[in-house]
């Protein structure tokens, strides 16, 4: 599904009084364990207020032959690189995590059971993401994200020429008081952006993948209210939109204008009801404020992002042991 694009500004937040009356009548639900809600994969060829769902165009759950081959094309080209970014046989090919606290906490996890599974693999999973630092931040260079996230890179041991791989989940809190479908579509630039500037600091980097984000029914910190449902669902939507603009190749979207680009591993589902694959998310996995996973909920996390590399099509069995689940 094709969509104009238009640009983004990005606007302080409002005076505290005003910030909290919009909260109040846009975050419409109360905490609860799970919402009329269905996750994309499941919802396929039907719809959601007009718009078929599935994670590709046309309701589908996989990717079209094109985008395909060009993801392909991307991870052949995947090589231990030194941190001057040469071809090292001894070199390592960084997958990096970008978003906010809770991909820094997942992508964590999901390289502590790298480390015990895959010792001797050239890939590295490493976080960068930056905690209380949403998609506008990322945008937003007084925030220093970046310098943050290349400054962690390097204390770890690594460069950003090493970076080929990336994972990113985050949100916005800036468009919880829109509705759907405005919510999603607002974002479609945001990420645009987060895009380019991920391939203006990583030289060498062949492919990124995007998530959702898990199921914002039990938040109730004050702070994160503007990221609990529906805002989480939507956030969904604009990662499949976002996606569906590189297949069509719509203008500013194309693979020559933004990394290569595929979804990452699902993180939203029903709550407690989960999906038809019985993945779900619990109170028992999201903290006291409902923004935070918990102990559980970090490595139920991060063994799906682990698992989701493990066996994603077309990654190089050298660098991805087959052994490793």
């Amino acid at each position: 599904m094709a969509f104009t694009i238009t640009s983004v500004v990005i606007k302080p937040f409002p005076n505290p009084v005003l910030f909290l009356l919009l909260l109040m009548s846009a975050c419409r639900h109360e905490t609860a364990e799970s919402h009329q809600f269905t996750p994309l994969y499941d919802l396929g060829t039907s719809t959601f207020q007009g718009f078929p769902g599935g994670l590709y165009p046309e309701g589908t759950n996989e990717p079209p032959l094109s985008h395909t081959q060009a993801i392909v094309t991307q991870l052949s080209m995947l090589q231990p690189l030194n941190t001057a970014g040469m071809p090292d046989t001894s070199g390592n090919v960084v997958l990096a995590g970008f978003g906010y606290s809770t991909a820094a906490m997942t992508t964590t996890a999901a390289a502590r059971l790298w480390e015990d599974s895959c010792s001797g693999s050239a890939l590295r999973i490493i976080s960068a993401a930056q905690g209380g630092m949403d998609i506008n931040s990322m945008l937003d260079t007084p925030s220093g994200y970046w310098e943050k996230a290349l400054e962690q890179i390097t204390m770890l041991g690594y460069s950003a020429a090493q970076v080929q791989l990336v994972w990113l989940s985050t949100g916005d809190m800036q468009v919880y008081d829109q509705e759907f479908p405005q919510q999603a579509l607002s974002q479609l630039e945001k990420y645009r952006k987060v895009l380019q500037l991920l391939q203006q600091h990583f030289p060498n980097l062949r492919l990124v993948w995007v998530s959702d984000r898990a199921y914002g029914g039990y938040i109730t910190n004050k702070q994160a209210l503007p990221l609990r449902e529906p805002a989480a669902y939507y956030t969904s939507w604009a990662v499949k939109w976002l996606i569906e603009q590189q297949i069509l190749e719509q203008p500013s979207f194309g693979y020559q204008d933004i990394p290569c680009i595929d979804w990452g591993p699902t993180l939203w589902t029903n709550g407690a009801i989960g999906d038809s694959k019985g993945y779900t998310w619990n109170r028992s996995d999201a903290d006291e404020g409902g923004i935070h996973p918990t102990e559980a909920g970090k490595w139920k996390e991060g063994k799906r992002l682990f698992q989701f590399i493990v066996n994603y099509p077309g990654m190089p069995e050298w660098l991805c042991p087959s052994t490793a689940q």
